[in-house]
């Protein structure tokens, strides 16, 4: 069995090795395994907003597929790491199921929980199948496995649709309670986005104010979300908030500092202009 593994980078594709390992023994299921944070990140600003959207922790519960459709090519594994076999068989299919909340961290839910996500099935040459879904994740989603399910409403008389998943990986923790550590990181992501999100918004409304009034509230808006900076959870969680917040509250408070300074030169010259007088 010949198996190709390739690393993945941003920049850099490394060549294969001749000592790449079976892809019985690649963790595609783990995709992007550390304990950084940063790695499991999504942004999620451009959905917050969206009816009917949500992120939930959870497991999966009650999956049936759908009659399976063959693909010319597929790939095992995501994120960093990424394992081809020759002879292997690809399919696709929809999956159904039904989602189990531990914990709503955003958004509302309809009262029933079923969930719907396309699948990869990779059925290799000795026999053996396996699962992930069909996004650059790598992630395998089957009955039992906790994760955080990001989801939106479907069509009409449809399930909720996956949008993305990150899985719970025990590996990720050095805490003895390593489910709750994901909980809780999960938890920070959701308040990192939304504080992102408000930022963004009111920079938004400062760049387009039309006059003096307008960009008034805008700066208030901005002055009471540098306010509100979220608090993390875990230490660790900190990094998010100085990758994904940090510049933005630094262009607010750039341009808050602008406008105070233009005020005080403005009324220093209004002052001494009625000393002229």
């Amino acid at each position: 069995m010949l198996a190709l593994l390739l690393a993945v980078s941003t920049f850099v594709t490394v060549p294969t090795s001749p000592h790449a390992r079976a892809p019985q023994d690649v963790p595609f299921a783990k995709a992007g395994t550390n304990r950084d944070p940063s790695q499991r990140f999504l942004d999620l600003g451009s959905k917050l907003d969206q009816k009917g959207f949500a992120v939930v922790l959870g497991t999966l519960s009650k999956a049936k597929e759908s009659k399976r459709e063959k693909l010319e090519d597929g790939k095992l594994g995501g994120a960093s790491m990424v394992s081809v076999v020759s002879g292997t068989q690809w399919f696709k299919t929809q999956v159904t199921g039904t989602m189990l909340v531990r914990e709503l961290l955003y958004g509302t839910l309809p009262q029933k929980t079923a969930i719907q996500f396309e699948q990869q099935v990779a059925r290799l040459p000795d026999g053996k199948e396996k699962r992930q879904l069909r996004d650059d994740s790598g992630a395998e989603l089957v009955e039992g496995t906790l994760g955080a399910f990001v989801v939106e409403l479907g069509a009409k008389g449809m399930p909720l649709q996956l949008v993305r998943f990150v899985p719970f990986d025990s590996s990720n923790y050095a805490s003895t309670d390593a489910e709750a550590a994901f909980a809780e990181e999960m938890t920070d992501m959701v308040a990192v986005n939304v504080h992102v999100a408000a930022l963004r918004q009111r920079l938004t409304m400062l760049d387009e104010a039309r006059d003096e009034a307008a960009a008034k509230g805008a700066r208030e808006a901005l002055t009471d979300q540098l306010g509100k900076r979220p608090t993390m959870k875990r230490t660790e969680d900190e990094i998010l908030l100085t990758v994904h917040a940090a510049p933005l509250e630094q262009r607010a408070q750039k341009a808050l500092d602008a406008a105070a300074k233009s005020a005080e030169t403005t009324g220093k010259s209004g002052s001494d202009a009625g000393k002229d007088d």
